[in-house]
């Protein structure tokens, strides 16, 4: 057999295999298995390692860890994942508050959003999904308040409906899971947060949006553009963005699909910058080759699932398995030999954002 053909083979198998995992009902077997390696290997040790690789690494193990272990209960429901996910995210939130002594966090530590966003948003999420799982512990529940009480007051404060991630600095991504978080407050509790940070937000977004139909991945304060849009953050955005403003999430999925995507086959590949622009990788894309992002395409497996495009998802699932080395064994699944555990974590994490059609509604 030619080796093309050989090649094509194996490619088709990956598909039909990434094709029954994406029809299987509840949670596949081999993201049950990434859960039972993580479970074994998620050490504090581990997560303070990935600080040293990537500033918010530590912070980004322990919360989507949590998340998509929240994921997995509110896809299926059943009681054990319930109990795996509260068991979990109740262990790890202690683990969060430390990290605001230590860079990036700590010269925003006694800022009204403390950390800044990327910190307190996420922390504020794993909260509230915690308590729409399973009844909380007044302390729980006073803390959620208050804090979502906090981001509102910073949302309406803030000229452009982005909050600072690092003293001046401000990305629109970061402030997503801070608004969901919101979002959800105002579900569980009856307020009135989301709406008005959100339409602040969302005038940024559309005022940076330029003829690519993308807003810009970096802005100043006062919302203006200060960078093109970049595939490393439009990859969270978009799978985000469904659960905030489904409208304008499939606007951006479109637009983002048609100028970033290299879809047509297998491997389906994203780009870390707008065609025409080429710069070497920095610490937000990961490694670029060929100016197609490991970050952007990674995360796009989360956006393609929140976006409900199953065929899109198939590929970008294929072209994992293809890429990331997978080991499978009576210990779990992982990836690159279970060497870089961020990758398994994230990638666990992007393999169990619901699709489209059982997005939770948290009510």
């Amino acid at each position: 057999m030619p080796q093309h053909a050989a090649r094509g083979c194996v490619l088709v198998r990956t598909m039909n295999l990434a094709l029954a995992l994406v029809l299987a009902a509840g949670v596949p077997d081999p993201v049950r298995q990434q859960v039972k390696w993580l479970e074994s290997t998620l050490t504090d040790d581990v997560a303070t390692s990935n600080r040293l690789a990537f500033p918010e690494g530590e912070l980004f193990t322990w919360e989507f860890w949590g998340l998509a272990l929240l994921n997995i209960a509110e896809t299926t429901g059943e009681p054990a994942d319930a109990d795996r996910a509260q068991r979990e995210v109740r262990r790890l939130l202690p683990k969060l508050e430390p990290m605001l002594k230590h860079p990036p966090f700590a010269p925003m530590a006694k800022w009204p959003v403390r950390g800044g966003v990327v910190w307190f948003g996420g922390q504020n999420l794993l909260r509230g999904r915690l308590l729409a799982l399973v009844p909380g512990t007044d302390a729980e529940v006073e803390r959620f308040h208050r804090d979502s009480a906090t981001l509102a007051a910073a949302f309406e404060a803030s000229k452009s409906g982005v909050l600072e991630a690092h003293p001046g600095l401000t990305w629109p991504v970061d402030s997503l899971f801070a608004l969901e978080s919101l979002q959800l407050h105002d579900r569980l509790y009856g307020t009135t947060y989301f709406e008005k940070a959100w339409a602040k937000h969302a005038r940024t977004m559309d005022a940076t949006t330029g003829r690519s139909g993308l807003p810009a991945s970096f802005v100043h304060l006062d919302g203006r553009a200060k960078d093109v849009p970049r595939g490393c953050a439009l990859s969270w955005t978009a799978s985000v963005l469904p659960r905030l403003d489904p409208p304008r999430a499939a606007k951006l999925w479109a637009a983002y699909r048609a100028s970033f995507f290299s879809c047509a086959m297998v491997p389906c590949l994203v780009r870390e910058y707008p065609p025409g622009i080429e710069r070497k990788a920095d610490i937000d894309s990961g490694p670029i080759v060929g100016g197609y992002g490991v970050a952007a395409t990674g995360f796009a497996l989360a956006a393609a699932r929140a976006n409900g495009d199953t065929a899109t998802a198939l590929k970008l699932e294929a072209t994992g398995e293809l890429f990331g080395a997978s080991v499978f064994d009576g210990r779990g699944k992982r990836y690159l030999g279970g060497s870089v555990p961020f990758f398994d974590v994230l990638s666990l994490y992007v393999r169990t954002v619901p699709e489209a059609t059982t997005l939770p509604r948290h009510e």
